[in-house]
């Protein structure tokens, strides 16, 4: 539950539409190819680690868990990285990458 929590906390800002929109909206209308979506979805995973870097400097609250900003940090990477080489490097076929760590409490 609190996994949850903090990943809704962390991701629900970067969402900005209502679930199953996409399914509804024309992607035409905001990107010209596949590339310039994985570019925004740079930008935006960015702007997530921009925001964890803030959250982590805050003043710890007493609570039950403590959250390993360094590991979440560490996946956000490998998720970057991973877009990133998919707009640098198109593949016809699949690659294998690293997995993410997911577990951000200590």
């Amino acid at each position: 539950m609190k996994k949850t929590t903090l990943f809704l906390a962390l991701a629900l800002p970067a969402i900005s539409s209502p679930a199953g929109a996409a399914d509804q909206v024309d992607p035409g209308v905001f990107f010209q190819s596949q590339n310039d979506g994985l570019a925004a979805i740079v930008t935006e995973i960015d702007a997530l680690d921009e925001l964890v870097e803030i959250v982590s400097r805050l003043p710890g609250e007493r609570s039950e868990y403590v959250v390993n900003y360094a590991r979440l940090k560490t996946d956000i990477r490998l998720i970057k990285n991973g877009v990133l080489e998919a707009i640098e490097q198109p593949r016809s076929a699949p690659r294998s990458y690293p997995p993410v760590n997911g577990d951000y409490l200590e």
